[in-house]
Parts: structure tokens; sequence; C-alpha cells
């Protein structure tokens, strides 16, 4: 019969509880960002609203999306968003006031709370056109970031999409302009959701077996 030493046997409990923590909490984030269009379910507005927050209906599936956190021309200061009824489309709430558009520098994406996008589409319009580029920065449900800064078309309309390569599941999606390359809005928005799955039981015990098979090791060392 083998029987393993000490320090084969924290080795192979250490062993177990970084493998039973990877397969639950991956290194990195994946996603990608990239321009182009994808077509996805459409996430619509159910009537115009004017107010620091805009949910949007995804398609007939029952869940809804959050448009938030819109940051002023200032690149600091939150403004009130107006959302147009219809297929989404916002903007900011002084702007639909006025044909003298101010523009916005950033915006939050959020999924229904217990879900997640699995990938997405939009298009965003910038209030100058001329060259520029525009920073996206997306999380994952492990709490991971990726971002990545894209070119944005000086003739108008940008179209981007996003998918992730390993399964992630995208919990928020911020993307943001310098004050010389303000959006003027984000329209055309279409996403795939997926609810987050909490880890298997038998990965959890897993996972507290190599710990506490570490922690009881380190004690009768110490003794």
């Amino acid at each position: 019969m083998n029987i393993l030493r000490p320090h084969n046997l924290r080795l192979a409990l250490l062993s177990a509880a970084v493998l039973s923590f990877s397969a639950i909490h991956p290194a990195s984030a994946t996603i990608v960002f990239q321009s182009g269009n994808q077509q996805y379910t459409n996430v619509n507005i159910a009537a115009d609203v004017d107010a620091p927050t805009v949910v949007g209906d995804i398609g007939n599936t029952g869940l809804t999306m959050t448009f938030e956190d819109m940051i002023g021309p200032d690149e600091s200061t939150q403004v009130n968003m107006h959302g147009q009824h219809g297929v989404a489309f916002i903007e900011s709430y002084a702007d639909s006031l006025s044909n003298a558009h101010t523009g916005f520098s950033s915006l939050t994406l959020k999924p229904q709370a217990g879900y997640a996008f699995t990938a997405g589409d939009f298009a965003l319009d910038q209030l100058i056109n001329s060259p520029g580029s525009v920073t996206f920065v997306g999380l994952d449900q492990f709490g991971q970031s990726t971002s990545t800064t894209l070119a944005l078309d000086e003739h108008g309309q940008s179209q981007y999409n996003f998918y992730t390569l390993d399964g992630e599941l995208v919990t928020k999606i911020v993307f943001s302009v310098a004050s010389a390359d303000l959006l003027q809005d984000i329209k055309q928005v279409s996403v795939g959701v997926a609810p987050i799955s909490v880890p298997e039981p038998a990965t959890l015990a897993l996972l507290g077996l190599g710990l506490a098979g570490l922690a009881f090791s380190r004690r009768r060392q110490l003794n």
C-alpha cells in the first residue's frame, strides 16, 4: 500500500484545491469586442421615459436590461437620459429637448439581476464626425474584466458587437470616450442572455475538502 508522505499529501491536497477552484473561477475574462453588426434579440423600450436609469425589454423573453450611469460631456457628472419608445434609442435628456446636442462620454449596460449577457450588438453615433475611439470594459460573472479600444467611424454611426470565447457570462458593460469624441446616442441594441448558474455542489465540496486538508496538514506540522 502506498502511503503519502506529509509533503506529498500537502501537494496532492493543494492540487485538488487549485483544480477545483480553477473549474469555477477562470484566470481572466475573454470577452471579445469588435466592430460590425451581429443581430441578436432586440431590446425595446415600452414608452418614452426621462430618468437616470432606463429599462428595456429583451424581446418577448420577459427579461430586461438597464441603461444607467450616463456621464455627461465633462466626463464626471451623471446626467438624466431620454429613452425613446420602440427599439432601444438612448440619448441625454438635455439633448432630447434641443437640436444643440452636448452628447455624453460614458454609459453602462446591465442585464436583469440573476442573468447575464452571452453576446450583444449596438450602434453608437458620434456627436462630431471626426476620427476618434471608444473604450469598452466588460465584466464577467467571476469579477474578471476585459478592456478593448476600437475606432469610431468618422462618418457617423459605428456598429459594435461582443461575445465570449470560453462561455463566460457578461454582467456589465461600460463604454466611454474622451471629451473630443463625445457620443450622441446608442441605438439598435440587441443581446443574448442566460441565467447565471451557481457552481455545482460537488465542485464546491471538492474545493472545501482540499482547503480543509491543507489546514489540517499545516496544524500537524506546527504541532
